[in-house]
C-alpha cells in the first residue's frame, strides 16, 4: 500500500508493486455487473494514469498509477479493477487502501498484461459510495 504523503515514482519499478491478476474466463464485457459507480460527493475523484512499458515474453507489464481525492480521513477503501480484452478479461480484487489525513490517497501498481490496448474499469469503494475511473493501456 502506498500512502499519498509517501515518495513513489509511478514510472519506476522499485517503488510500484506488481499485483498477478485473475484471469476470468468471460466474453469481453463487463466482468461484475454488481459493481456500480455511484453518485459521490463534491471534491471526491479518482483518477488513473499509465506510466512505464515493459515487456517480457509474451507478457507486457505496465505501470499505472491511481490517485484519489475527497475521501474521508483515514478511510479504508477497497479498489478492484477490471480489464476488458478481445479474448478475456483480466480482475484484480480486493486491494485495500488507506486515505491519509487530508482524505487522499496514491496506489501505484504494476499491471502484466498478455494483450494490449485493453480498457480498465477502476472502481474504489468508500464508506459513502463507488468512485470510478477508467484509462487504457497502451
Amino acid at each position: 500500500m502506498q500512502r499519498w504523503n509517501e515518495t513513489i515514482n509511478p514510472q519506476d519499478p522499485r517503488t510500484a508493486k506488481t499485483i498477478i491478476p485473475t484471469i476470468v474466463v468471460a466474453t469481453p464485457g463487463n466482468v461484475s455487473p454488481s459493481i456500480r459507480c455511484t453518485f459521490n460527493p463534491d471534491g471526491l475523484e479518482v483518477q488513473a494514469t499509465v506510466g512505464l512499458k515493459t515487456a517480457q515474453g509474451r507478457f507486457v507489464s505496465q505501470i499505472v498509477e491511481i490517485r484519489g481525492t475527497g475521501f474521508l480521513a483515514n478511510e479504508k477503501l477497497y479498489m478492484v479493477l477490471e480489464g476488458n480484452g478481445t479474448s478475456h478479461n483480466i480482475k484484480y480484487e480486493g486491494e485495500m487502501v488507506t486515505a491519509d489525513k487530508t482524505g487522499q490517497f496514491i496506489s501505484a501498481n504494476t499491471l502484466q498484461l498478455d494483450e494490449p490496448n485493453m480498457s480498465w474499469q477502476v472502481y474504489v469503494g468508500h464508506q459513502r459510495g463507488v468512485a470510478c475511473t477508467s484509462f487504457t493501456t497502451d
